[in-house]
Parts: structure tokens; C-alpha cells; sequence
């Protein structure tokens, strides 16, 4: 016992005696708080997450001046002492003192082992003193502080690794490591890598190993410092820095350590789901980027996803890694898994495939598939299956024979051949000398449906999509309705295909198809329904699947997938055109081309290349098709052939929309100045309609009526009066800029609006989150009420101007406006009078600042890409002309560009740049239309308010 009070008195002296030589040179402080951090300190902040080096120049109350380099240069700014540290996990300034609290000295931490604290005093000397002697509250401090020499840096230069960055894992080599943030050198699959700095979190070993720290035994005595690699029930292998690989009893390892293992998965059993590792090398499988999901092969399997080889489009073939969650099989397939039969007696390992009511298909590992009752199987697998939907299985991926030649389209190809059969810079017969003959009339827009309407529900986050009319005894529709917000990454409502039977005012669900297919359309000759696949943040379509189906059914049987041809370095958001024709055949467009396939033979016939829109319009015999061939040019083809039959131009720019009549004798062009009609079955002159106010773009509907009546959209155009009578919409479309129409607003949302022959079909939805249905009707157009009540509008007094008409020049125009103003007013035959209440108006000048950033996307010589961010004040031009305050026409022109065009040595500031140029060209041939309608009539006489309650008419 005095042995021990004798070694314990030595030491205790020691303590005291190292004390007494810190204050024989530092102050002794009666006070405990003191600065944390002096002037002249190296230390680090914290600036947007990022830790930077520098120097403290000042301190006062919680707060520091300190001069550091960040990545945008040197600086000081005034820090907050929560966002300071010194390096290598060294202390603040602080008082530290011995047990009895007499002997004290201002010192920062440096250093620990298991029994002894090293302290830099304020002369930059530095003193060991045994952690025994100091204050309770300085060594519960120390408690919680590791040993300096169990403290590893848990990532080492030439460490192999993978970083996360923009949610995605790359391979990488760490280059060098410090303050808990590391450089590494990694590959995104460029020709060159790049360089980073990452935290420790975006940092990671591959297939689950570990990063460096101390292993130890349990007795403490043996340590060593290494790398978890794998582990068994029983033991765990790990890799010292020697590059060796060493394997102990987990038993014999330190508490710590055997805690963190019991936490740590079995490795042989880490990639395991449902008893099997889920995918495997060489299976074809689909990548995620961003939103967009990619064909791939598997390459290599590791324990947090796989390495995947996958065609990135344009971008050619990329091989990156992936975790699970960012990888699926395609068509709804399921990953590998152990199926147990209902007794346990047997199993096998396969893949979900598909199911129907009764069985569910399994892939097996030879390839081969096998249908098995649903029933037969164990109980778990029951439950999965009673919870996973039937879908329409998306059909086989098939060669479209001389698809690939629509992308190698020759400059100047002749017209109507074998594929590809092209017009590009063909001319054919004025439309005013052609005439054609007529034969059944077979389009849908002769299809016979009931007056009538009916009503069902839809998931609350799908809206309408394609809208057919199919007809028959039960007045069939298909709908096909999808996820509005498919193309985010939450996304996983299946699409639906629904039958509204209007004879019998109700409707029946048919099949369920995948979240990224749209039904585009159905013809009950040919059985057959197409459904489009989309993929990326804009839906862009690039699959066609076909299934064979009655109408009214509710199982589609799957027949073949094409992926869809086009142009190659091509992007369109633009939705597919399809229109299923005679037995097998299909006329096609998207893309800028049209083009006729056979279905049974799976090649294309010819296609019709770049035109203006793909929005094609075939007559109600089918044998020929309207297409905007070129700028100002609407071309009619021969649907068996491709042959351009004949041409018409138009006057005028932007979007336009045309139809043939619902008797086929007449061909109806609507740009945005003026209506254009031929007659195709005789040799009378192009005739031509003001525009009235219609308003149209490129994919409008558009239909005439025979009887003068023509319908765009939702406005009836009367051909006599030359402008629009009247408007079918929902009230939320009718109140924009009517206060007095707010009070009929119901949650009616109109998608579809087609003419078939004089009567209207509509769909639309109604309802939210908490319910949703869909509506469908079909009803007469013009209805009698609507008449009557446009009989009561004297046609006169709806025009505002026409020739001889007066009009007042803006007087405050600027002299080179107003001379242009004049030109156009007297062009219209209209007489200038500073009295008049209608002016036409203009004016140039700077527009608002637009700051606008630009991605370089290019080829060739200006390959690469990049971001640019210009800011830019544009120079508009205006002229309109005003009623009583109200605006009856305008035009502009100007304005930033949202894409350029750079060739050469051309600089993008520079090209922007020239949209702020000054200049009065708008009015050097400024056209005004010769008739303007009353602000109160440019929308029609009257609106038909489409509601619950049905037909609400009122006058304007």
C-alpha cells in the first residue's frame, strides 16, 4: 500500500512541477473566459459549406476578421466563431488548469494519448502534462476526445474510390486529403478526367468496403490500421497499408469494433433481394439519367448497384456506374428472385415477366419461360402479385425495315419512290387545276356517334391524352388518359386506356399500359391500338408499340415495338401523328416527315420529308393527305404513293392549320391572316376569307362545316360574315378578359374538342386531387339557340373598320412611325381624322432587360458544350391599333433569341448584341388587316359555355 501512495506522491510532483514552468512564462488569468482565437492565428472558415484557410487579423465579441483564399481569390470577411477551427483537429484558446484550479495557463489543444494532453502555450512553446492532474471538467473534455494516433485519415492519396457528384457515383483516384475533405481525380465518361474536392460523406469505397481506421483486439494491446473489406458470420477480412489482406475472429476484436460489424450486412449477402442478387452481367436492363431511362447492358455487378454500358442517343454508347435504385428491367419485368411454390416443396430462381387474372410468366435462368398459377404459389408471393396491376405487356423490339434511311435523307431526292420516297424541294400543279375523285368515305370524322354524353372516374394525377371515335352499335370512344407528371422522377402511374360507350352512357376500363407509353390511336378494322413510349424532361416520343384489341376489351394482346425513325443529332418535342389505314397500313408523322408503313410487312413504304408541320390531314377517303410542305405552301399527297398531287400558296407567316370538308370536296388552309379554300373536285379559283379573329396555331383543329360554317378549335366561323360567330369552351378558357363569365367557372378542363361531320365530341376532366373523372360528349354544332341568338347581331355593326372607314394617326409617334402608320392606314383605304375613337398606334424602342444563359450544344468545328449568361435589352417594335382604350390589333416584332445559330469565328455576345440594334423596318411595309372587328366581337357574338349542367349560351 505505501508503495502506492509513494508512486502516486511522484507523480503528483511531476504535475506540479510541469505546471509551475507553464506560469513561469505565461499570465495567469483570474478569469476562465478568454478569446477563442487571437490575431495572427492560422486557422480555417467555413464559407458555403466549404472550409477555407486563412488568417485572423482581429476578434471581438464572438466574431473574427480573417483574411482567406476561397476559389474566388483573397478576401476578409467577419466570421462567426461556430465557423472557425484550426487545423488538424487542434483547440481553441482556453484556460487550462490543474485539479485544485490554483495553477492555470492560456494554452491551446494540440495533441492526446491514452494518459498525457500536449498544449501550445501563447509563446508558441508547447508542454506535455499528464491528463490525471488536470480539472475534472478539462478531462471530461478529454474523455470525448479520440487519441491523436487512433485518428487516420480515412482516405489516402492513390486510394482507389467512387464520388458522388450531381446524385451520381464516379470512379476516382484520391490525389490528396485534408481537413476532412479530399481531391480526387475522377471519370464522367469524357476523353479527359476532372479534377474535384470532396467531403467525406461524397466519398466511398467500392462493393461496400470500408475506409481506413484503427483495428484493435480486444485487450487493446494489438492495432493496426486498415480497411474493412468483407465479413462472414463469424469473421471479417481486412487490408492493412501494406496492401495485404488479413482475416480475424470477430470475437477477438474490440467491443467497439465487434459493435460496428454487428451492423455492418454479411457481404456474401449484401446485393441480395428476395434471396437472389436482383440483376445480372449481360442482362438487358434500362439506366436512369436524370429523367430520362436509357437501354443498357449490364457489365459488372458490385455491391451498391452495377457498372452499365447503355446508348446515350446522340451522345453514343457511355459505360457508368449505377446504383439500384437508378436501374429497372425493361417493360415492367421483375429482377431476379427465388419463387417458392405454396407447400415449400420447390422453388426456382427467374424473373417476374408479366401476369393476367389467373398466372403470373417467370423467365428462367436458361432462358426459357414458364406460366405458373397464381395460386400455386407461396403466400408472400400471392400477396405481390394480388398488388402488382395487369398491364398490356409492351411488345418485342422489332427492325422497321428502311427506317434507318430516313436519317441519311439525300439533298435533292426525286419524288414518290421506294423509301425513302421525298418531296424536299419538289414543286407540283397549282391546287386551283386539281381535281380528284372521290371515293367511300372511311375517316373518323364521319363516324356516326349518338348526341349524348357520359362521365367516369380517372386517376387524380392523369389527364386526357388521344381521343378516338370508333362508333358502332355502342357508340364507342377510346380515351387514353396518363400521368401529368410522368417525367419526373416520382412518377409511377400506370397510362390507361378507357371505352365510353355513348349509346349506353357508361364506359369500361381497358388495358393498363406503362407509365412512359401514351395511347395514340385505334382502328376497329385493323383490331389494333398504337401506344407511343416517351422518355426524357420533355416527353419526347421514341418508341411505337402496336397490340391487337376489340373495342371494348379490357386485354390487349401484344404484337410488335419499332423504335420510331428520325433524323440523326434530331430533337422534337412534338407529339406523333398516326392514322391507321385500310388493313394493315399506318400514315405517319412526326419529326417534320410523313411517312406510309405496312404494318404486316413492318417496313416503311415512303416517307415525305422536311416539311413545315407533320401534322398531317388526310380527306374522308383516305387517298390523299394535306401537309404544310414548306413556308407559305400547303401540298397534297397521294396517300398510296407519296406523290405530291398538287401545291397552294399563302400569304403571311407563322402557324397554320388546315382541312379537308366532311364531304372531301374541299381543302381549308387557316394561317394567321386569312382563310384559304380550294375546290379539289372542280376548277373554280382559290378562295379567300379574312380571318375574323380566329385565332390558330399548328396542331388546332380545324373543320368545315359545308353551310358557310367553319370550326377551329373552339370558334365557329361564319364564312359569310367573315369572322367568328360564336365559341364552344369551358368557362375558365371564356372568362379570360370577361369579369362578367367568372360566375360560371366550374373544374372543367377541356382536352379534346374534334368535329365529326356538324356535330362536336368533347372530352375533358373535372375534379382534383381528392377525385377525378373524365367527360365525354357529342353534340350538335351550331345549336339552334346559338343561331337564333346570332340572328339578333346586325353584321354591320360588329366592324370597327373597313374601307373608307375613318382612323386617327398617333399623334405622338415619332415622324419615321408615323409616315409608316399613314402608308398602311391609306393602303387599307382608311381616312385619317384626329377625332376618330379607333387610333393606330406605334412605337420602337429598348425592351426590358433579359438575362438569359445559353447551352453551347455543337458539331463538327464547334464541337463541345457549355453555358453562356448574356444579358441583353432588345429593341421591340409595336403597332397596334386601339379602341377606347382597348386593343382591336397589334403586331411586334424583336425581342432576345432563345436559340442561335454560330458558325465560323461568330461570338454569341456578339450575335445577341444585334437584337438591340435600333430599327424601324416593322413600318417601312407595315400591313394592317383591311377590316377590324370591335374589341367586343373578336371573339365571336357569343360564347356556349361547355359546363356540368351542360350548353349555358350568352350573347356578347
Amino acid at each position: 500500500m505505501g508503495g502506492v501512495v509513494i508512486k502516486f506522491g511522484l507523480r503528483w510532483a511531476i504535475m506540479t512541477l510541469l505546471m509551475m514552468m507553464l506560469l513561469s512564462s505565461s499570465p495567469v488569468h483570474a478569469q476562465e473566459d478568454i478569446d477563442p482565437v487571437r490575431a495572427g492565428d492560422q486557422i480555417e472558415v467555413l464559407s458555403f459549406s466549404t472550409w477555407y484557410p486563412g488568417v485572423v487579423e482581429s476578434y471581438a465579441a464572438g466574431k473574427a476578421m480573417v483574411k482567406y483564399t476561397s476559389s474566388f481569390g483573397e478576401k476578409s470577411s467577419e466570421f462567426d466563431v461556430t465557423k472557425m477551427r484550426f487545423p488538424n483537429n487542434e483547440g481553441h484558446w482556453t484556460v487550462w488548469k490543474d485539479a485544485t484550479g490554483k495553477f492555470r495557463v492560456e494554452a491551446r489543444y494540440i495533441s492526446r494519448t491514452k494518459t498525457d494532453v500536449t498544449i501550445r502555450k501563447a509563446d508558441g512553446n508547447e508542454a506535455t502534462v499528464p491528463i490525471a492532474g488536470l480539472h475534472p471538467t478539462i478531462r471530461a473534455l478529454l474523455a470525448k476526445t479520440p487519441v491523436t494516433a487512433d485518428i487516420v485519415a480515412p482516405v489516402r492519396a492513390g486510394d482507389q474510390v467512387e464520388v458522388q457528384s450531381w446524385k451520381k457515383w464516379y470512379p476516382g483516384t484520391v490525389k490528396s486529403f485534408s481537413n476532412d475533405k479530399a481531391t480526387v481525380e475522377y471519370n464522367v465518361g469524357r476523353s479527359s478526367p476532372s479534377t474535384g474536392s470532396f467531403k467525406l460523406e461524397d466519398i466511398r469505397f467500392a462493393n461496400g468496403e470500408g475506409h481506413w481506421q484503427i483495428w484493435k483486439d480486444a485487450s487493446e494491446k494489438f492495432q493496426v490500421e486498415a480497411r474493412f473489406i468483407s465479413r462472414t458470420e463469424t469473421d471479417v477480412t481486412i487490408r492493412k497499408t501494406d496492401g495485404s489482406d488479413v482475416t480475424m475472429p470477430i470475437a477477438s476484436l474490440h467491443g467497439s469494433l465487434r459493435t460496428l460489424l454487428a451492423k455492418t450486412p454479411i457481404t456474401s449477402e449484401l446485393n441480395k433481394i428476395d434471396g437472389a442478387v436482383p440483376i445480372r452481367v449481360d442482362d438487358q436492363i434500362q439506366a436512369r439519367v436524370s429523367s430520362t431511362w436509357y437501354d443498357g447492358v449490364v457489365k459488372e455487378v458490385r455491391v451498391v448497384g452495377a457498372l452499365i454500358e447503355y446508348d446515350a442517343g446522340t451522345w453514343g454508347k457511355k459505360t457508368e456506374l449505377f446504383e439500384l435504385d437508378d436501374l429497372r428491367y425493361p417493360n415492367g419485368e421483375g429482377h431476379w428472385r427465388l419463387w417458392a411454390s405454396a407447400t415449400g416443396d420447390s422453388q426456382i430462381m427467374g424473373r417476374f415477366m408479366a401476369r393476367d387474372e389467373t398466372h403470373v410468366t417467370i423467365l428462367k435462368e436458361d432462358k426459357t419461360e414458364i406460366r405458373v398459377a397464381i395460386e400455386q404459389l407461396s403466400t408472400p408471393l400471392k400477396k405481390l402479385l394480388r398488388e402488382t396491376p395487369v398491364i398490356a405487356r409492351r411488345p418485342p423490339l422489332v427492325e422497321l425495315a428502311g427506317a434507318g434511311l430516313i436519317s441519311e435523307t439525300p439533298s435533292r431526292p426525286s419524288i414518290g419512290t421506294s423509301i425513302p420516297g421525298t418531296n424536299r424541294g419538289a414543286s407540283g400543279p397549282d391546287l386551283s387545276t386539281l381535281t380528284i375523285a372521290l371515293g367511300p368515305r372511311v375517316s373518323q370524322q364521319t363516324v356516326a356517334l349518338p348526341q349524348s354524353g357520359t362521365a367516369f372516374s380517372i386517376e387524380p394525377k392523369h389527364t386526357v391524352g388521344s381521343v378516338i371515335p370508333i362508333g358502332g352499335s355502342e357508340g364507342w370512344i377510346a380515351v387514353g388518359t396518363h400521368d401529368t407528371s410522368w417525367s419526373s422522377r416520382d412518377a409511377k402511374m400506370l397510362s390507361q386506356l378507357y371505352w365510353a360507350s355513348l349509346t349506353q352512357k357508361k364506359s369500361s376500363a381497358g388495358p393498363k399500359f406503362y407509365p412512359d407509353q401514351r395511347f395514340v390511336t385505334y382502328s376497329p378494322q385493323q383490331r389494333r391500338a398504337v401506344v407511343a413510349s416517351v422518355r426524357g424532361t420533355w416527353s419526347e416520343p421514341h418508341q411505337l408499340s402496336f397490340y391487337r384489341i376489340d373495342a371494348g376489351q379490357a386485354t390487349a394482346v401484344p404484337e410488335f415495338t419499332v423504335n420510331i425513325p428520325k433524323k440523326k443529332n434530331s430533337f422534337n418535342r412534338d407529339p406523333v401523328r398516326a392514322e391507321l389505314i385500310g388493313d394493315h397500313q399506318m400514315l405517319f408523322g412526326y419529326g417534320g416527315m410523313v411517312s406510309l408503313w405496312d404494318l404486316d410487312e413492318r417496313r416503311v413504304i415512303y416517307q415525305v420529308g422536311d416539311l413545315q408541320s407533320s401534322n398531317f390531314q388526310l380527306n374522308t377517303d383516305h387517298q390523299h393527305f394535306a401537309a404544310m410542305s414548306g413556308t407559305n405552301t400547303v401540298g397534297v399527297y397521294e396517300t398510296a404513293t407519296g406523290q405530291l398531287s398538287g401545291q397552294g400558296s399563302l400569304e403571311g407567316s407563322g402557324d397554320t392549320t388546315a382541312c379537308f370538308s366532311h364531304d372531301g370536296k374541299r381543302l381549308v388552309v387557316a394561317t394567321r391572316s386569312e382563310i384559304y379554300r380550294w375546290d379539289l373536285i372542280g376548277t373554280n379559283p382559290v378562295q379567300t376569307l379574312p380571318i375574323g379573329g380566329v385565332q390558330v396555331k399548328r396542331d388546332t383543329p380545324l373543320a368545315d362545316l359545308g353551310g358557310g360554317w367553319l370550326v377551329a378549335g373552339p370558334q365557329l366561323y361564319s364564312s359569310g360574315l367573315g369572322l367568328i360567330a360564336w365559341a364552344y369552351d369551358s368557362a375558365r378558357n371564356a372568362s379570360f378578359g370577361r369579369p362578367d363569365l367568372r360566375k360560371y367557372i366550374d373544374d372543367v378542363n377541356i382536352h379534346h374538342q374534334q368535329m365529326l361531320g356538324t356535330k362536336m365530341l368533347v372530352a375533358a376532366t373535372m375534379g382534383g386531387s381528392k377525385g377525378k373523372s373524365a367527360l365525354v360528349g357529342v353534340a350538335g354544332v351550331p345549336h339552334r339557340d346559338a343561331v337564333e341568338m346570332m340572328k339578333q347581331v346586325d353584321p354591320e355593326s360588329i366592324r370597327m373598320l373597313v374601307r373608307g372607314s375613318r382612323i386617327k394617326i398617333d399623334p405622338q409617334a415619332p415622324p419615321q412611325i408615323a409616315a409608316g402608320l399613314r402608308r398602311a392606314a391609306k393602303a387599307n383605304g382608311w381616312i385619317e381624322d384626329s377625332t376618330s375613337e379607333a387610333t393606330l398606334t406605334g412605337s420602337a424602342g429598348p425592351g426590358e432587360t433579359q438575362t438569359l444563359t445559353y447551352r453551347t450544344i455543337g458539331f463538327g468545328t464547334r464541337s463541345g458544350s457549355g453555358e453562356e449568361t448574356h444579358s441583353v435589352t432588345p429593341w421591340i417594335q409595336k403597332a397596334s391599333v386601339v379602341y377606347q382604350d382597348q386593343s382591336a390589333w397589334s403586331t411586334a416584332v424583336g425581342g432576345v433569341p432563345y436559340s442561335v445559330h454560330l458558325s465560323g469565328d461568330e461570338q454569341l455576345g456578339n450575335e445577341l448584341q444585334k437584337s438591340s440594334n435600333a430599327s424601324y423596318a416593322l413600318f417601312d411595309n407595315l400591313r394592317v388587316p383591311e377590316e377590324i372587328i370591335y374589341p367586343k366581337y373578336q371573339r365571336g357574338l357569343g360564347v356556349t359555355l361547355l359546363t356540368i349542367k351542360g350548353f349555358v349560351d350568352i350573347a356578347n
